[in-house]
């Protein structure tokens, strides 16, 4: 299960491959997943929205202040969300 809110989501048991899906409908185009972790995983991850594509409605942050998603996936989740055409999601 991931819940979203603006500059917000928390994921309970999900894979790489779920994270990378919630990053592509956020940055806008595809994100590969190239972490080679196997294991479910519970996370948080708090995020300015400004500037993401995000579901309708999620233009304003619930968060101000807060990093932009790439700074917030190394972070926090201790990932590297690496721009390009095609962003790939990475270990640290």
């Amino acid at each position: 299960m991931m819940m979203t809110g603006r500059g917000r989501v928390v994921g309970r048991q999900q894979t790489m491959p779920d994270l990378a899906n919630f990053l592509t409908i956020q940055v806008g185009t595809p994100v590969t997943e190239a972490t080679a972790l196997t294991a479910k995983c519970d996370f948080a991850l708090t995020y300015s929205p400004e500037g993401l594509n995000g579901p309708p409605g999620s233009g304003g942050s619930d968060n101000p202040g807060a990093p932009t998603l790439f700074a917030a996936v190394q972070a926090q989740l201790g990932l590297k969300l690496e721009p390009g055409i095609s962003p790939k999601l990475l270990p640290a």
